[in-house]
This record gives structure tokens, C-alpha cells and sequence, in this order.
């Protein structure tokens, strides 16, 4: 019997995932880690670094949301597109910090739909999106294949939101794609409606394909923007929904999303809290 445990035990190598994190050339315990990686994951939007441009979109982004609502406004929910949401959830998507899965909301939403439809409507009707539901429970997980990780840049953090608020973001979400999508390039693969890599590959061999045949040069040029999505800048995006032409109060919908989101990160036993996080990775949008 001890045979096959020493046997274990020898064969038993430290988890990359519990392995320190070194900054400068010093080892940090598990609060300092945990620090670190909240900082990396989500650093501060520094007003100082902002060049003319940024601070004029900055200005105008206070003010795009402000005064009376005007022209057309976004009409309310309806069971049909809250059936829609439901419907297309991956009911094995992990729970918030509320724990509460998707089935279990499902159920509680069934029960009577006109409830959550009366109180995501309300949220419209005010633009106010529930603190509650941007609590975001970070897990910290490796990235496979790397050879050092001390860094950073080795993990890659997994926000993890209350389901009541993923069902209300993809309502919202597919609200504004109506308005944005139209003003899109067609040649935008990620993030569009019945579009994705197959189609890229495909328009890309099409391309290619004559001047291959014909015994000519071919060149593709690739840009890859590091943490690009993660590095979404808000003040941008709320300019953005109003060039979009989205209605007042779904813009003041989304200008609440975006203020006071939190995140809690994870990482071997010990938490960090981060209030007003100032970036998008945990978000679908």
C-alpha cells in the first residue's frame, strides 16, 4: 500500500496555479498577488495620460446623456424577447457571487414573467441598471502552455456575474445591436449576428485564392492588439451609442452599467475587492 503512495507523492508536482507570483525580483505572498493581478486585470483610467482628443471625448461623454429625452424612445420588453434570451442562455454558464444558477432563475422567472419584465422595464424607463448585478466574482486561471508563472500575464481572470444580470445584459445588448450593427464595416467578423471566424477564413481563402491560381505574390498582413476588448474604453463606448442613434433611455441604461461595477478577485484561498473597476473584461458588452 505505501508503495503506490510514495509512488504518488513523488510523481506529484506543485500546482502551476498555486505557484508564486515574483515582482521584482520578490516573492508576494498571497494578499500582494492577489493585488497584483487586480491591478494588471483591471487598472485605473488615468485622466493624466490623456492626450486633447481624449479629454474632448471625455467632455462630451458627460454631457451625451444629460437633459430631457428626446425623439424616439426604446419601447418596452417583451415576453417574447425575454422567451428569446432565455432560450438561447447556456444553462451550464457558473453563477454569480448570489450563486443562484441559471436554472434556478429560469424557474423563478417562469413563474410569472410580467414581474421581471415590470422590473427590467422600470430599469428603462429610469436608466438605472442594479448595482447587485455588476458584482463580478473573478476566477483567477492560468493561461495553458506558458513556461513562467510568476507573471501576470501568465492568468487569465474569468468574471463571473449574478445570472439575473446576464439575462437583463442580453436584452439590453440585443436592443442596442439593432441600432449599432447598421453602422458597422461588413467586414467585422467578432461580435456580429450569424457572423464568425468561419466567415472570415472563407472571404480570406477567396481573396486569396486568384492570385495563388495565377502564380502572383500574396500578402497577408496580421494585427493582433493586445487585450483590446479588456481595454474598451467607456467613455468612447457612450459616445459611440449616441453616433449609433440609440434612444436616450437605453444609452442612460448602459451609462448606469458602466458606474460602480465591483469585482472580488479569487486567487488560492485569499480576496480582493476592487470598487468602480474601470474596464469591460467581465462584461459581454
Amino acid at each position: 500500500m505505501w508503495e503506490g503512495i510514495y509512488r504518488v507523492i513523488k510523481r506529484t508536482e506543485i500546482r502551476r496555479e498555486d505557484t508564486p507570483l515574483i515582482k521584482e525580483g520578490k516573492v508576494l505572498g498571497m494578499r500582494e498577488s492577489a493585488e497584483l493581478l487586480t491591478r494588471t486585470f483591471y487598472p485605473d483610467d488615468d485622466e493624466d495620460k490623456d492626450q486633447e482628443v481624449h479629454k474632448e471625448i471625455r467632455t462630451k461623454a458627460l454631457r451625451v446623456n444629460e437633459g430631457p429625452s428626446e425623439g424616439f424612445l426604446e419601447p418596452p420588453f417583451t415576453e417574447q424577447e425575454l422567451n428569446r434570451v432565455l432560450n438561447s442562455f447556456n444553462p451550464k454558464k457558473a453563477p454569480g457571487r448570489d450563486g443562484l444558477s441559471f436554472d434556478i432563475c429560469r424557474e423563478a422567472i417562469m413563474v410569472d414573467p410580467t414581474l421581471f419584465l415590470a422590473l427590467i422595464n422600470k430599469c428603462l424607463s429610469i436608466g438605472h441598471f442594479p448595482t447587485i448585478w455588476k458584482e463580478a466574482t473573478v476566477v483567477i486561471l492560468r493561461k495553458p502552455g506558458r513556461t513562467d508563472y510568476t507573471i501576470p500575464k501568465a492568468y487569465r481572470p474569468i468574471g463571473l456575474l449574478p445570472v439575473m444580470g446576464k439575462i437583463a445584459e442580453k436584452l439590453l445588448v440585443a436592443r442596442a445591436s439593432w441600432h449599432i450593427v447598421p453602422h458597422l464595416s461588413a467586414r467585422q467578423y467578432g461580435f456580429m449576428p450569424q457572423r464568425g471566424t468561419e466567415d472570415a477564413l472563407y472571404d480570406l481563402l477567396s481573396n486569396i485564392k486568384d492570385p495563388i491560381a495565377e502564380k502572383k505574390i500574396a500578402v497577408l498582413v496580421s494585427l493582433d492588439i493586445e487585450g483590446a476588448f479588456d481595454s474598451a474604453w467607456w467613455p468612447a463606448i457612450k459616445c459611440r451609442l449616441a453616433e449609433a442613434g440609440c434612444p436616450t433611455n437605453l444609452r442612460r441604461v448602459f451609462d448606469s452599467y458602466l458606474k460602480r461595477q465591483e469585482s472580488e478577485t479569487k486567487i488560492r484561498g485569499t480576496v480582493r475587492r476592487k470598487e468602480s473597476v474601470q474596464k469591460v473584461a467581465c462584461k459581454d458588452l
